[in-house]
């Protein structure tokens, strides 16, 4: 997908909610995706946005320092991890989280690169980056199912905001 440009924090929640509307109510199996960017580019808006689209109420944080937050909504596990605070690839199979990605499960996974090569290839990637006046993401897939997710989502440059 087309870099996609993000005003506010308004257009990366309605970015994330498309994302997680698309996603197949039928999901059985586990999916990940990856959040990538510098601080502050607007990783943890993404999740917010996502798992309020799935259901989620209440105040979604970073889990910077608890590092995994789980909810259940619709059905499924949603695991939002933020690996910041990891030291490349050390401590990640102390979390138990490898245990974790089974069954009808969505993986948010932030700054994925300090877990090593220790995660399986995301669905889709997310890369977030700040421009001077808002931010941009770009979304890739890495599977199969995050092709045809990615083209449930709609076209390049479409509006985020809308229904895809």
């Amino acid at each position: 997908m087309n870099a996609i440009r993000l005003p506010d924090a308004e257009a990366t929640l309605a970015l994330a909610a498309r994302v997680a509307r698309a996603l197949p109510a039928t999901q059985e199996h586990p999916v990940y995706i990856a959040l990538r960017g510098e601080l502050g580019a607007g990783k943890t808006t993404f999740v917010q946005g996502f798992l309020a689209a799935l259901g989620v109420a209440g105040p979604v944080h970073s889990p910077t320092y608890a590092l995994v937050e789980t909810y259940q909504a619709g059905g499924r596990s949603l695991v939002h991890a933020d690996l910041y605070r990891l030291v490349q690839g050390a401590g990640f199979e102390e979390l138990g989280l490898r245990e974790s990605f089974a069954g009808r499960v969505v993986w948010l996974v932030e700054w994925p690169e300090k877990a090593g090569k220790q995660l399986p290839e995301p669905d889709l990637t997310v890369w977030f980056g700040v421009l001077t006046n808002g931010r941009e993401c770009r979304i890739e897939s890495g599977s199969a199912f995050g092709a045809e997710w990615l083209q449930a989502v709609g076209a390049p440059g479409s509006d985020p905001g809308s229904r895809a």
